[in-house]
């Protein structure tokens, strides 16, 4: 089994300091490269839209994936990453199910650009969220039985977290993950949100959504088994979001004006606490 990753993409996605950096430092020796992969593939998938401006283009490169992911079920993937997890579907059991639900969310960034409703963006999270989730349960405890309320809490939590942190980008890209009825509401629409990043109204629905994403991590960490090293990786990744989502609320709720970041200082303290 090789689950060798290039070094391009262990620079980007667990620079030293970085949240994932430290969950997988604490995560068993062996879960760490393998975990480093699906992270990898699933970042590969969801940043399509991010990275490919034409909606045509990103529309026919996901499809391109999607076609790589049944060559990649067969030993026959070409992408750098085909290889490595490749390599690690028999001996986790990976399913197919979480790759394609991972694409199908991918394109619902390139055909929306915002959702009507809570329903609508819960969608998006079901799509974008839960398969990252799942498939590290999968490497976590091989042969185990899959822990799908984990999973589910965990992946649309962590999903609706990272959402929040990059709500100013999104918006730059014209995106929003913020429901369009909430923002009805207080008389703002996706559109508008940029412009009008001080209402007086938005704190309320921002923190909503904070509440929402703090309440299914809680659901996530109850619904792992404790104590339990097989989990410590995810059981991490759900700490250092809740304190994500405290941070945003000390600092006012800041999102659409400024990113927000733990220090690398904070996250290693609360990763070698709750390990």
């Amino acid at each position: 089994m090789t689950s060798e990753l290039p070094d391009n993409y262990r620079e980007r996605l667990a620079a030293p300091g970085s949240a994932l950096y430290y969950a997988l430092r604490f995560a068993p020796p062996v879960q760490r490269a393998p975990l480093l992969v699906v992270h990898a593939l699933c970042d590969e998938i969801l940043g399509v839209p991010w990275t490919v401006s034409e909606a045509g283009v990103a529309q026919v490169k996901l499809e391109w994936w999607r076609s790589e992911i049944d060559r990649m079920f067969r030993g026959e993937g070409r992408h750098p990453l085909a290889q490595p997890m490749a390599g690690l579907i028999t001996p986790y059991n990976l399913p197919r199910q979480p790759f394609e639900t991972l694409i199908d969310g991918a394109l619902m960034d390139v055909q929306y650009g915002s959702y009507p409703d809570g329903g609508g963006l819960a969608t998006y999270l079901h799509h974008t969220g839960i398969p990252l989730a799942e498939l590290e349960l999968h490497i976590c405890r091989p042969g185990d039985a899959p822990l799908a309320t984990a999973a589910h809490h965990a992946g649309m939590g962590l999903r609706l977290t990272t959402l929040l942190r990059d709500l100013r980008p999104a918006l730059e890209q014209g995106r929003c993950y913020l429901p369009e009825s909430d923002l009805a509401a207080i008389g703002l629409s996706a559109d508008n949100l940029r412009h009008h990043a001080d209402h007086a109204g938005l704190a309320g629905v921002l923190d909503s959504q904070v509440e929402q994403a703090e309440s299914l991590l809680r659901q996530a960490e109850e619904a792992l088994p404790t104590p339990a090293p097989d989990t410590r990786f995810l059981r991490i990744r759900l700490r250092l979001a809740r304190a994500l989502l405290q941070e945003m609320r000390k600092a006012g709720l800041p999102m659409l004006e400024q990113g927000l970041a733990l220090t690398p200082l904070r996250r290693l303290w609360l990763a070698w606490r709750t390990r």
